[in-house]
């Protein structure tokens, strides 16, 4: 993974950012937040990382200081069956939870992390469709509190799940592109 520096839309540098591999290469970015508290995405626009190596179920959180790994700290081990499908803060202690959904079967679950310590695990509202994804964690409604935004594979519709912590509130589908061959971009 590279970082761009911008000024507005010029490219003013940029940095590596990778896990140590040694001679694997199956690392990838499992999201990004604020595991240690620090609020460093609000102060300086560096989140902290989480790394997640799909084949062996290993999870590794960096800790970043601008553009530069200042530490790292290992999650629990999570069956490869599992994906990292987001992050955010679901208890509003100020720490990042990571969102996971098991592919085979849709099941959707939240850890509550301190740190890298999890301290609690809650089921998350999903789809017994498995064309459903889980594409964005941000917040639609103006609450404060993250909602889920899902993006049917199949058919292009685009869905999103009001929260309260790990419980719906309500939903709605989104106006969108109809199109499955589009992805939408956006926070994850």
């Amino acid at each position: 993974m590279v970082a761009w520096f911008l000024n507005g839309s010029i490219l003013t540098g940029g940095a590596a950012l990778v896990p140590d591999r040694g001679p694997e290469t199956t690392w990838r970015l499992g999201g990004m937040g604020d595991f240690d508290g620090d609020g460093k995405p609000d102060r300086d626009g560096w989140p902290d990382i989480l790394w997640r190596h799909q084949a062996y179920g290993l999870n590794l959180v960096f800790y970043m200081q601008g553009s530069t790994p200042i530490g790292r700290a290992s999650l629990p081990w999570v069956s490869p069956a599992w994906q990292v499908a987001g992050m955010a803060d679901l208890n509003g202690d100020g720490k990042s939870d990571v969102l996971w959904r098991r592919i085979a079967d849709g099941l959707n679950l939240a850890w509550f992390l301190d740190g890298v310590t999890v301290t609690g695990v809650a089921s998350l509202p999903g789809a017994a469709d498995l064309n459903w994804r889980l594409v964005a964690v941000l917040d639609l409604n103006g609450d404060g509190k993250p909602d889920l935004v899902w993006r049917n594979q199949a058919t292009g519709a685009d869905l999103v799940v009001f929260l309260d912590g790990v419980h719906a509130t309500g939903g709605a589908l989104l106006p969108g592109v109809a199109y499955p061959n589009w992805a939408i971009i956006g926070p994850r």
